[in-house]
């Protein structure tokens, strides 16, 4: 279905599971808690992350049909029922899409947008205190000083940045951990 691209076995583990367990410690894994990951792809990181954490219900948001019916078939194949994925665009201001499916505790990316951008889109889909991760690489500084000098800053705080390299590649990856505030 050439989701990802074209790659040695090591680099796939690396680039996108790996990439993606980076996530876990962050989420408390309580049962029933809830993730949002928007614009999955492939299934990184919300997938993955629902497998390492069965107790977490993830809701898999995809606008390309072909990914979404992936996603469907590999939640099907692998008996996963804490993993809902729909075939839908998200947009800022979503008020409908909040009203069905949200709030969210959790809500999580891998290079959807820009951080200015996509917490414009996060806003209406969180509650006060509602834990926003961004996946970025090494243009998270640049990212969140654009987000810093916008009108909208106020809606977030930037609770805690990790910073870390992959093991083979060392490529660069920090995990950006906003917090709703209403």
């Amino acid at each position: 279905m050439n989701l990802i691209g074209q790659a040695d076995d090591q680099s796939i583990i690396e680039n996108h599971f790996i990439d993606s367990l980076t996530v876990l410690p962050l989420l408390q894994c309580h049962q029933n808690d809830r993730l949002l990951d928007i614009g999955s792809g492939a299934g990184f990181p919300g997938l993955v992350l629902q497998l390492a954490c069965p107790a977490l219900k993830v809701t898999l948001v995809e606008p390309r049909r072909k990914r979404a019916a992936f996603l469907n078939h590999i939640c099907r194949t692998m008996k996963i029922p804490a993993a809902t994925v729909l075939s839908i665009r998200i947009h800022e201001n979503d008020t409908l899409f909040s009203s069905a499916h949200g709030p969210f505790p959790w809500i999580t990316s891998r290079a959807v947008a820009n951080i200015k951008e996509f917490l414009a889109l996060a806003a209406p889909l969180c509650s006060d205190g509602s834990r926003v991760i961004c996946m970025k690489g090494p243009q998270a500084d640049r990212e969140v000083e654009e987000w810093l000098k916008s009108e909208n800053h106020h809606k977030f705080t930037l609770q805690e940045i990790r910073r870390f390299r992959l093991p083979y590649t060392q490529a660069v990856r920090n995990l950006l951990v906003f917090r709703r505030n209403l």
